[in-house]
């Protein structure tokens, strides 16, 4: 498309490229720190699992990192082990 229209549509096409990059860069960490932290309300976790707290920042660096190194077996893998917690 680009070759076609001109070199008018080179910096919108960069804008949107890095505009999709980083909106799957950053949607992981944040749902998965949310959802760490929805952890908090349990009663017995409300004084442990704070927001920015350092339990909870490593908690949400274990996920993600066990979730990026199970990815490379395909979402099968990843399915196996996620689909009995979704069931309950």
């Amino acid at each position: 498309m680009v070759r076609r229209y001109g070199k008018k549509l080179v910096i919108p096409a960069i804008l949107g490229a890095t505009i999709l990059l980083a909106d799957g860069i950053i949607t992981p960490p944040i749902s998965v720190a949310s959802a760490v932290e929805g952890l908090g309300m349990i009663k017995g976790l409300e004084n442990t699992i704070v927001a920015e707290n350092s339990v909870t920042i490593g908690i949400v660096v274990v996920i993600l990192s066990l979730l990026f190194f199970f990815q490379r077996f395909g979402t099968n893998a990843v399915g196996k082990f996620f689909g009995p917690i979704y069931l309950r």
